[in-house]
């Protein structure tokens, strides 16, 4: 068995990180309940598991990488990672980059309903988790995360817990049955705007240009693109110019004509940019490839 770390998620309270446990959650079977918005690149998860637990991750914006079973999963929003009790997982060395997300853990070991259900009902809904075809599920953007947002402000807020639970229960029948739907595709002009993004990622790619490509006007545009994909079209322009970059870097590109190349005004802002998907510097990127 590979290394890894049991994981235990401890209570934790700031701006853009809340973490709720057992006590002050109070509901049977939810372990932790959490929600982190990040507005900088934080430090990969290293490999580790959860004794006895599900772990429901769901990303609302951004992109984020997850890695279980020997595989890599690249999440965006409205997508839903979920570990196996026991499982060993990680982001695989990367680290969780801009975005948001909510993850939960569903103990199915220390009591005989989850989520305030009968017995029969606790024990359809884990037999449902535990015949889930994939570690990823693409959802609807809009009914996931209001359901979750609800229940989350219902435990953080101090109220009726049973309102929170029931939420909980409606995001994870319904996650079920998304498992069990084809997974639709974007449409032909969002598919369109996105292969003329990875086209052009050396050139100044302007939104009102890609929405016109599009036949729709900027705000039309933006908020198409961020519902099918779950990220806003400039986010994930940034994000594919900085992955980009880093290939470019790791052949020999000097950093600045690499700014230069990607359009960015100064190479100053390139480091800034990069460091803020990747917690680290351009340079401390080209140090670690030179190990």
């Amino acid at each position: 068995m590979e290394h890894a770390i049991h994981l235990i998620d401890k209570p934790y309270f700031s701006t853009n990180r809340n973490v709720l446990t057992q006590e002050q959650l109070q509901i049977p079977g939810l372990q932790m309940f959490g929600k982190h918005t990040m507005t900088t690149a934080i430090a990969p998860l290293p490999n580790h598991y959860h004794k006895g637990c599900f772990e429901i991750t769901y990303v609302s914006d951004g992109v984020i990488s997850f890695s279980a079973d020997s595989s890599d999963y690249k999440l965006s929003g409205g997508d839903v990672f979920i570990t196996f009790p026991d499982e060993i997982h990680s982001t695989n060395l990367i680290p969780i980059s801009v975005g948001e997300i909510f993850w939960f853990q569903i103990n199915i070991t220390e009591a005989d309903t989850i989520l305030d259900l009968n017995r029969n009902a606790s024990a359809d809904l884990i037999t449902a988790l535990q015949s889930l075809n994939s570690h990823l599920i693409k959802t609807d953007t809009k009914e996931m995360f209001q359901l979750l947002r609800k229940s989350f402000e219902a435990c953080f807020l101090n109220q009726n817990r049973h309102l929170a639970s029931s939420y909980l229960c409606v995001f994870l029948n319904r996650l079920i049955e998304y498992d069990n739907l084809p997974q639709s595709g974007l449409t032909q002009d969002i598919e369109g705007s996105v292969a003329y993004i990875m086209e052009h990622l050396k050139e100044e790619l302007s939104l009102d240009t890609l929405a016109a490509l599009c036949s729709l006007s900027t705000s039309q545009y933006k908020q198409k693109f961020k519902a099918q994909m779950g990220i806003s079209p400039r986010s994930f322009i940034n994000f594919q110019k900085i992955e980009l970059s880093k290939k470019l870097l790791s052949e020999g590109m000097e950093i600045t004509r690499t700014a230069m190349e990607l359009g960015f005004n100064t190479s100053s802002y390139f480091s800034v940019v990069f460091k803020r998907y990747n917690t680290y510097s351009p340079s401390a990127y080209i140090k670690q490839l030179k190990r």
